[in-house]
């Protein structure tokens, strides 16, 4: 007769539990998960057994214990365990495990069991899959002048791709979803795997209220390491023939965008969830390209904006820089005008003729002309022009 699991737990019991048997059993006799009890563990300082621990205890191997550690002051003894929460996490990951076709109505189970025609589109991939080379890990490139699927599978797998496309693009088209053809795919991660010389790839796309998505299948590969090879051919890949399936080119969409091959289910069992997730990644998609769309004149504005600022803010600057200029120019031109005045009563308190016609006289004049050319108030250009070559080659 099997015992109800406790509600708390002391760290000395816990610390029992983990050392007679491995914790995911403790887990499941307690109602939790093996992160928990981790958790917990590591919260009430209970040491654990180490990887490989019951392994080499069930080999008689010699096998160390640690003894329980004093806690800390202010640390707790005891776990608490809330029922509730565990009950509900555990109906979550059950929920989450259970097959998508389950909550689906009849029609739609239908379809995904039912022998579907061939569409036009699987028939253009198999013609861009003809005669395709192979990447260095062993995917099937198509020729980039035929429409096709975006797909990167072994040729293993390339027949459930295929009809794993198939069964999409039928049910797709069933839920009011257009299956065309985008002469502007997402670029390739690899941009080494795409031969150069060659036109873009004409990569079919699945457009929902004329908002493109895409749909990438892709096949997880591994390698195994070559026996005396050279550096660059290390490896031989093999596919392992499990897909998973991505919706790409779809900025601003925040919800699932990746389903893979699993233990309990497998990619096509998520066809309608990845339809309707590419319904509401379109939408999505349409209104963050509004949003960049108004973001984008909003930063236009304010570029203009900033813009106009430095233009006036450089005319400012360059205004207040001839000011200063003109300011030096016109101290410069009253130093000379004092300086002409002040020589002027000097000259006449000594006797020495400084009026018209006299050497000092004209030098005087040009003195005060030469002031009222650098004067940025008056502006007079070269006063040399208004005396004669004899008058200003006078001597005397």
């Amino acid at each position: 007769m099997s015992t109800a699991a406790p509600d708390e737990l002391s760290r000395d019991e816990l610390y029992r539990l983990v050392w007679e048997k491995p914790a995911t059993q403790v887990a499941k006799d307690l109602g939790v998960s093996g992160s928990i009890i981790t958790r917990i563990c590591r919260q009430l300082r209970v040491p654990k057994p180490t990887l490989g621990y019951w392994a080499k205890a069930a080999h008689g191997h010699k096998v160390r214990k640690p003894p329980l550690p004093p806690l800390k002051p202010g640390q707790k003894e005891i776990w608490q365990i809330q029922r509730a929460n565990v009950e509900g996490q555990l109906s979550a990951s059950r929920r989450k495990m259970e097959p998508v076709t389950s909550e689906l109505d009849e029609e739609t189970q239908k379809w995904l069991v039912r022998d579907l025609p061939e569409h036009k589109w699987i028939r253009t991939t198999r013609t861009a899959l003809k005669g395709a080379w192979s990447t260095r890990e062993g995917r099937l490139h198509p020729k980039h002048d035929v429409p096709h699927l975006s797909m990167s599978t072994s040729k293993d797998s390339l027949e459930r791709a295929l009809t794993f496309f198939n069964r999409l693009i039928h049910l797709a088209e069933r839920e009011g979803v257009r299956v065309a053809l985008s002469t502007a795919p997402p670029k390739p991660k690899n941009v080494w795997e795409r031969p150069s010389g060659t036109t873009p790839s004409k990569i079919v796309m699945f457009f929902w209220n004329d908002q493109p998505v895409g749909v990438h299948l892709n096949e997880k590969m591994r390698r195994s390491e070559k026996p005396q090879s050279r550096f660059y051919d290390r490896f031989d890949y093999y596919g392992t023939g499990l897909l998973d399936c991505s919706l790409v080119d779809v900025s601003g969409y925040k919800g699932r965008y990746q389903w893979k091959d699993g233990k309990h289910q497998q990619i096509e069992e998520f066809i309608p969830l990845i339809i309707a997730s590419m319904k509401v990644a379109a939408e999505q998609h349409s209104e963050y390209v509004v949003q960049r769309e108004i973001e984008a004149e909003r930063q236009k504005r304010i570029d203009s904006m900033m813009s106009a600022l430095y233009r006036q803010q450089n005319r400012e600057e360059a205004a207040a820089k001839a000011a200063v200029e003109d300011a030096a120019y016109y101290c410069e031109a009253e130093s000379l005008r004092a300086y002409a005045t002040a020589a002027e009563k000097m000259l006449d308190a000594h006797g020495l003729s400084t009026g018209p016609g006299s050497t000092t006289g004209y030098w005087l004049q040009w003195l005060r002309l030469r002031a009222d050319m650098i004067d940025p108030l008056t502006k007079t250009r070269e006063p040399w022009r208004q005396f004669s070559k004899d008058v200003l080659r006078h001597d005397d």
